[in-house]
This record gives structure tokens, C-alpha cells and sequence, in this order.
């Protein structure tokens, strides 16, 4: 299924260690296509990015059968002395703020902590077919 972005959702991310904070995160975002990185942000003092403009389908076209009614991204925090927290598939929506929290694991090895979230299945179907 092809998905046409028009609309814009937002992201905000906040990385922690323990409910502490942690600044100068680097955040790359890849769209579902993984290709080359869309945005590339460092956090704040405050562990949290600035607000992210992701580009997303339009909200009339979730009303569609076939249609997927948000963007989808791949996103990945590193840190030096931290395990790499990579995000596939978030799901960001046309007119809404969404918040990402990631909680960070102390780490020298360099490995990798990877969550999926799943495609859901709400499309809509035709019932008159």
C-alpha cells in the first residue's frame, strides 16, 4: 500500500536514563521507505527535541478503503555510553502532537534495543461489495 503525505502531525521525543534527563541525544527520522535520514535533531538541555513536523497522508483520505491513515517512521536515539533505542513503524497522525518517550540504557558495546509497533488494522472496508 502506497502512502501519499500532504498533511503534517508533530513529534515531540524525550530521552531518559532512570527518570533523569538526558541531553544532546542525537534523533535521526527515516520515513517508512528508510532511505536517507528526514530529520536530524539533537536534544535539549531538557532531554526533549523541539517540536518535529512530519509530513503525513491527509485526514480525508483515512476515510478511504486501502488508504492508511498515518505516516509511518523509523526512528533511532544514540548516544555515546548508551545502547542504541531504534523505533520502527511509529505512527504519526495528520493534525495531531504526539510525544515519544525513550528510556535509555546504560551501554559501551554498542548494541542495539529495537521496538516494532505493529500496523494496525482499522482501515475501512466497503460493506456494499
Amino acid at each position: 500500500m502506497e502512502v501519499v503525505y500532504i498533511a503534517e502531525g508533530t513529534l515531540v521525543i524525550q530521552c531518559f536514563e532512570k527518570d533523569k534527563n538526558i541531553s544532546d541525544v542525537h534523533i535521526c527520522i527515516r520515513d517508512d521507505r528508510k532511505t536517507v535520514p528526514i530529520v536530524d535533531i539533537k536534544t535539549g538541555v531538557d532531554g526533549k527535541t523541539e517540536k518535529i513536523q512530519l509530513q503525513t497522508p491527509e485526514k480525508e483520505k483515512s476515510f478511504q478503503q486501502g488508504q492508511c491513515p498515518y505516516g509511518i517512521f523509523h526512528i533511532e536515539c544514540s548516544k555515546t555510553g548508551y545502547a542504541c533505542a531504534c523505533f520502527k513503524n511509529v505512527q504519526i497522525f495528520p493534525g495531531v502532537n504526539s510525544y515519544l518517550r525513550v528510556d535509555m540504557k546504560k551501554d559501551d558495546k554498542g548494541s542495539k534495543d529495537e521496538i516494532i509497533f505493529p500496523h494496525h488494522h482499522l482501515f475501512v472496508e466497503d460493506n456494499n461489495a
